[in-house]
């Protein structure tokens, strides 16, 4: 009889389970054998039908193996699908590695393409209810418990330990981190990349959380974005909120549309909606208006005592410089500032007159004349007709500048529009000069009439 083994490769694929057994003993102990010599115990041995090798390890393509099992080629495994739950590696007695895909169900063939690492990633059910081919398939689990409950959720990236744990029918989400997306169950389109990031999410859509614990409550909000060690920490139903840095907007639980920037900005925001804060610490103080809506912050530690109010800068700036024109009230300034309301001063508004700025100063003169043809007015201003204006309410006093202008032009300006405005500060020096030509006649005219007086006596 030649080697045994070449019938024994023959043979394997016709014989029973019994036969098998038998054959296999007879390979390593029988006639042409490997069996050592002197009657040498087997490197086999049997349990039942099962056979197993007790010492020393096993090399395939190798005559010095180094581990238990090594191979120096191809390892094949069958694919893994719902009616053949084959081709997977174990670790103990539950699976660690599979490909699977579940196949036909009754309904439809999925598409597969599922990849699962670790000890409870993905199952082997997804796709049982799948009513179209893509559902349950594209799916990637690395890490014990990722993915673990999903049905028909799709296009799904869950890196760590019972990320995307709960998802069921969400698709299109990337979980990285432990407990990363844990509790979501049909949200799509998030990202979350850090330990419990996301973690509460159940069906919000198109939140970013990246951090530790950035977006960790976050139920159903959606379109968030969270950068930052428990950014976003407390949103639960909160949306279209974005945090940049450190606790950044940590408190926000149903806020939205608000905007921080910078470590711990907007921290102490719960519900106000359409803030926007800039800096390190800007929202962050004790006297921050919790609930503010509209309201905008700038500058480091800057914040907002109530809604639709701006503050640039904390309490220590001394100077706010702004390049070009100002406009308060009005989006088209055409001066260095332009005030299209009502001004309130408490200490006085003050006009640069030193000698030192000015030349060819000539004193005004013959100006009693002019002043007697102006002609001052009461009016109501057209509310209605330009409200971008905002003129106040009520009768007013004035002058009419196109009724100024042609007696005293230097005191009428025109803007870009060609409306035309008056500076009634510049008034004080012309009044002055015609109360002082006014003495001057009642003086000359007391003289005129003492004089008269002395004649009669």
């Amino acid at each position: 009889m030649k080697t045994f083994s070449k019938y024994l490769f023959i043979s394997l694929t016709a014989i029973t389970a019994g036969l098998f057994v038998a054959v296999l003993t007879m390979a390593f102990t029988g006639p042409g054998s490997n069996q050592p010599p002197n009657g040498s115990p087997s490197f086999w041995a049997l349990n039942g039908t099962n056979m197993y090798y007790s010492g020393g390890n096993v090399g395939i393509g190798t005559t010095g193996p180094g581990q238990q099992l090594e191979i120096t080629q191809n390892f094949k495994l069958p694919s893994t699908t719902g009616t053949t739950p084959y081709g997977i590696i174990y670790k103990g007695t539950s699976p660690f590695i599979s490909d699977f895909n579940y196949g036909n169900n009754g309904t439809v063939t999925t598409v597969g393409y599922n990849t699962f690492v670790g000890i409870g990633a993905g199952n082997l059910t997804m796709g049982s209810t799948a009513t179209v081919g893509n559902q349950s398939s594209y799916n990637t689990a690395l890490g014990n418990g990722a993915l673990h409950s999903n049905t028909t959720g799709n296009y799904n990236i869950a890196n760590g330990g019972y990320a995307l744990y709960s998802n069921t029918t969400g698709y299109n989400n990337i979980a990285n981190g432990v407990y990363a997306l844990y509790s979501n169950t049909t949200g799509n389109y998030n990202i979350a990349n850090g330990v419990s990031a996301l973690a509460s999410n159940t069906t919000g859509n198109y939140n970013i959380a990246n951090g530790v614990y950035a977006l960790y409550s976050n139920t159903t909000g959606y379109y968030n974005t969270a950068n930052g060690f428990q950014s976003l920490f407390s949103n639960t139903t909160g949306y279209a909120n974005t945090a940049n840095g450190y606790y950044s907007l940590h408190f926000n639980t149903t806020g939205f549309h608000n905007t921080a920037n910078g470590v711990t900005a907007g921290y102490s925001i719960v519900t106000g909606n359409s803030n926007t804060f800039l800096g390190y610490g800007a929202g962050y103080n004790a006297l921050q208006l919790t609930s503010a809506s509209n309201s905008m912050a700038l500058g480091n530690g800057a914040y907002t005592t109530a809604s639709n109010q701006v503050v640039i800068g904390n309490s220590a700036i001394t100077q706010t410089l702004l390049n070009g024109n100002v406009g308060i009230g009005t989006t088209g300034p055409g001066y260095t500032l332009t005030v299209s309301g009502t001004a309130w001063v408490t200490s006085g508004a003050w006009s640069g007159s030193d000698i030192r700025w000015k030349k060819d100063v000539v004193p005004l003169s013959d100006v009693l004349g002019k002043v007697n043809q102006l002609q001052g007015v009461k009016f109501d201003w057209r509310k209605d007709e330009f409200p971008k204006m905002n003129f106040p309410s009520g009768s007013q006093i004035g002058f009419i500048a196109q009724d100024v202008e042609p007696i005293f032009p230097e005191l009428v300006t025109t803007d870009n529009n060609g409306y035309k405005g008056i500076s009634y500060e510049k008034f004080v020096p012309v009044l002055t000069e015609a109360i002082k030509e006014l003495n001057a006649k009642v003086d000359s005219q007391q003289k005129e009439i003492e004089s008269l007086k002395a004649a009669q006596k």
